[in-house]
């Protein structure tokens, strides 16, 4: 195993300044300056010996993510250059070819430089002139990203987990001709995990913009999506229709043991699609007086409204829905639904509201994911009738629950229906947004291996018009080093889909892990070897969300034992090293972290392996448990807290 002789500073201070040395940046995205370009171009120094010539401008009448951008440039070019650099407003700057400044949004400077561009909301550019550099936006969230790209892919800065930053010290940066233009393959960008949720510095720094969580302005603001705490932006029909209703108007909910958990969606409505008049009160004008209230609670610039089904297997199962079942599918009976009340709120909002613009946002999840299409005469599918083609203001949320994870959706191995359901969708939709998982609900620790469709999958999201991509992993668990790393990947790929997946590992696992970090990658590779292996073994192992994946028949202990070992060999190279001390720390929690899983998948399993040790399993899993709190695990499963584990399995 080769071995690295420094805590990755070396390699990383070389990593930095080949991507720096003449303003080269990721592929893809960017607008590379043009090869046969003859314009002579003098190198400029930015800094040099703790020092620097250059002046931070933003506009004089900014926004708050302007300003933070600007100011967010000034910490940490501190930080990488030892040099403090002046931020002032333009008012108190004069424009020339060589002022040696760095202008951070909408200045009027651009114009003077000649700088011409086409932008729209997240995208940006990072472009010089003279000896100026010019970084802006399409929006003030587009500048703070045209910042963070600038601090990475220039000065080495890397933004790896919510807990930890790489910030290279360079004694001096030098640059040449640059024009880097990018937009984000998704206008919205979602990946779900703990330590992103609870700080939103972090989630903007990786570029993530979605519906949970309203960022302050300074991150970009709102992405026009409705949320409040009478409506969450998902699971929320029952927020719509109150279920104090229930016990006088029955016929408008699913009941389960005697309590409303779902709406009916036919009930009111007619054969031909339309809201019965001669129904008085029903579900679907319930659902349109209530998103009237959410508009006028919204601020203008929302547009996004979700209607989504509850989290629930129980839809309403009354004549009229299961004979609409039989026609249209549980996904048509909820379009025709959607349609309805997306269209009577748009001709409200345009009588009413000047022409508002408002968009709905539904599920095709689970009992409603098969979409409302049938086989025509040519062969082809189409749509069974108009009324379940979504209107031009609905959006349709495809979340793949039941799909097999390890396998792409275009896949030959992929289940049948799969294959065929999103380019089926766009038989009756054209806008979209996509829903996808990348955990084990039901075992934090197991491995889950998925990273390697990701990018066929995001490409098939892209060519249906999908402007929306969450991928839901440990939302409410911060530490796991699969979700971390996959995080810092995501971020990236769905940034710019032409970004290649290996290289990504590979560069978090290099300034994450440092001198451990052979180690890492061959602990994560050794994993993704023994899955492969698992589908070739057993027929009945698949990575399909419920279906038990933790059973001691799957798990090879020498596998476990083998995992183990190799992160104690790493942890005793560090151990053993020159690093400072909190250096090592640092490390070396990182490391137990990582073998963590296998520890616990050891105890989980641990009678079915040890069937001659039964009288130290207890205190096996008193240590295990010990340590995994030590270090800040929480949870075991989705629900489940690890300090009930014991209770859970009658330990």
């Amino acid at each position: 195993m080769k071995k690295i002789s420094k805590f990755a500073t070396v390699a990383a201070l070389i990593l930095a300044l080949a991507f720096s040395a003449f303003g080269c940046t990721d592929g893809g995205n960017t607008n590379a300056p043009d090869g046969n370009n003859t314009e002579e171009v003098k190198d400029m120094t930015l800094f040099e010996n703790g020092k620097t010539d250059y002046t931070i401008v933003y506009p004089d009448e900014r926004t708050e993510a302007e300003e933070y951008a600007a100011s967010t440039l000034k910490e940490f070019f501190k930080e990488v250059s030892g040099a403090s650099i002046s931020l002032k407003q333009e008012k108190f700057v004069t424009y020339s070819d060589d002022a040696k400044i760095i202008s951070v949004g909408g200045t009027r400077f651009i114009e003077k430089a000649g700088i011409n561009a086409e932008l729209e909301h997240d995208g940006f550019f990072i472009k010089t002139a003279g000896s100026n550099l010019f970084i802006n936006g399409g929006s003030g969230r587009g500048t703070l990203y045209g910042v963070y790209e600038f601090l990475d892919a220039y000065l080495g800065v890397k933004f790896l987990t919510y807990d930890y930053t790489y910030t290279p010290k360079l004694n001096e940066y030098k640059f040449g001709k640059i024009d880097d233009v990018q937009a984000p393959s998704f206008a919205y960008r979602n990946f779900m995990v703990a330590g992103y949720n609870d700080d939103k510095a972090y989630m903007s720094r990786m570029r993530f913009v979605n519906e949970y969580h309203t960022v302050a302005d300074r991150f970009g603001g709102n992405i026009g999506w409705f949320s409040s705490s009478d409506c969450p932006p998902a699971h929320n029909s029952l927020s719509y229709v109150s279920t104090s209703y229930a016990s006088r108007e029955p016929e408008m909910f699913s009941f389960v043991g005697g309590k409303p958990v779902e709406i009916c969606q036919t009930y009111g409505i007619t054969e031909s699609g339309e809201i019965d008049d001669g129904v008085e009160l029903s579900p679907i004008k319930l659902a349109i007086e209530s998103l009237k209230k959410f508009v006028l609670a919204a601020k203008s610039d929302v547009t996004y409204f979700m209607f989504g089904q509850q989290d629930v297997q129980t839809p309403c199962r009354c004549a009229r829905c299961m004979r609409d079942t039989e026609k249209y599918g549980r996904g048509g009976i909820n379009i025709r639904f959607v349609n309805l009340l997306a269209r009577e709120v748009q001709k409200w909002a345009n009588e009413e509201l000047n022409g508002r613009e408002v968009n709905v946002i539904t599920f095709a999840y689970q009992y409603s994911e098969e979409p409302p299409v049938e086989l025509g005469e040519n062969g082809e599918y189409r749509p069974i009738d108009q009324t379940v083609v979504a209107a031009d203001n609905v959006s349709v949320r495809l979340a793949t629950y039941f799909c097999n994870g390890y396998y792409s959706l275009e896949d030959s191995r992929q289940i049948a229906k799969y294959r065929t359901l999103l380019s089926n969708w766009s038989k009756v939709a054209s806008k979209f947004m996509l829903w996808d998982y990348h955990i084990d609900y039901y075992n934090y620790f197991n491995y889950y291996p998925t990273i390697q469709t990701w990018k066929e999958n995001l490409r098939l999201y892209k060519s249906i018009g999908a402007e929306y991509v969450l991928m839901q992993s440990a939302q409410n668990e911060k530490v796991s080093w699969q979700a971390n790393m996959e995080a810092y990947v995501a971020s990236k790929l769905m940034w710019n889909i032409e970004r290649d997946i290996d290289e990504l590992v590979n560069e978090f696992f290099t300034y994450y892990y440092g001198i451990a970090k052979d180690y890492a990658l061959k602990y994560k590779t050794d994993a993704d070897l023994y899955y492969r292996t698992l589908f070739e073994r057993f027929d009945d192992y698949t990575l399909v969300l419920g279906s038990d994946r933790s059973a001691v028949k799957y798990y090879d202990i020498s596998f476990l034992k083998g995992q183990e070992g190799l992160m104690n060999e790493a942890i005793d190279y560090v151990s053993a090293s020159e690093l400072a001390d909190d250096e090592k720390q640092t490390l070396i929690k990182r490391l137990k972290i990582m073998r963590a899983p296998v520890k616990f998948m050891i105890m989980h399993n641990y009678n079915g392996y040890y069937l001659d040790k039964q009288s130290e399993y207890k205190a096996y899993v008193d240590g295990v448990l010990a340590e995994l709190a030590e270090l800040g695990f929480a949870r075991y499963s989705e629900g489940s807290l690890l300090n009930e584990y014991k209770a859970n399995h009658r330990i």
